[in-house]
């Protein structure tokens, strides 16, 4: 008798435990999600807004801040992945964008971040082996 009360402890502590730790990942999600989409509403809303007023060099402004917080972002994913494991659209949006700032070149008033930048757009090239 004893040993199946400890049995049945053991698992009914089991499924707490997944029961909490899964709450607490959903939650997470959740609230990371949520977040997300308030910033990217409330970015939608400023291009908008400043597009709208004619304010054309200021949406471009953002757009571009948002591009480079993006880029850096999803560099910090995948820069640490071996050749084989790296997602082609990933390869490509990069290549997209890489051409886009050949056509438009952009610096900022911080030489640092304008050589990270620079480092995430060529860094296939220079980790493709």
């Amino acid at each position: 008798m004893k040993k199946i009360k400890t049995v049945a402890i053991s698992a009914c502590s089991l499924m707490l435990g997944i029961a909490i730790g899964a709450l607490f990942v959903w939650r997470s999600y959740y609230h990371s999600m949520s977040s997300r989409c308030f910033v990217g509403a409330a970015d939608s809303l400023i291009q908008l807004q400043q597009l709208r007023s004619g304010k054309i060099d200021s949406a471009i402004q953002h757009l571009e801040v948002s591009l480079d917080g993006d880029l850096i972002g999803l560099w910090g994913f995948y820069k640490d992945t071996s050749p084989e494991e790296r997602d082609p659209h990933v390869l490509k949006l990069l290549n997209k964008i890489r051409d886009y700032r050949r056509q438009y070149p952009r610096t900022t008033d911080n030489a640092d971040f304008d050589k990270t930048i620079s480092q995430v757009l060529h860094w296939d090239d220079s980790h493709n082996k």
